[in-house]
């Protein structure tokens, strides 16, 4: 997905990402809600 980004692009992103876990089950958003960003999925399903 980020292969076509340059090496600064991606690092500009690892530095202003911030990781989070939720337990299964746990909504991340609901239909309304305003958004407040996106949501990269490492592992596990949505």
């Amino acid at each position: 997905m980020f292969q076509e980004l340059s090496l600064e692009a991606r690092r500009e992103m690892a530095r202003v990402f911030q990781p989070k876990r939720v337990l299964r089950g746990t909504p991340l958003y609901a239909l309304g809600d305003r958004a407040e960003g996106v949501y990269l999925v490492r592992e596990g399903l949505v």
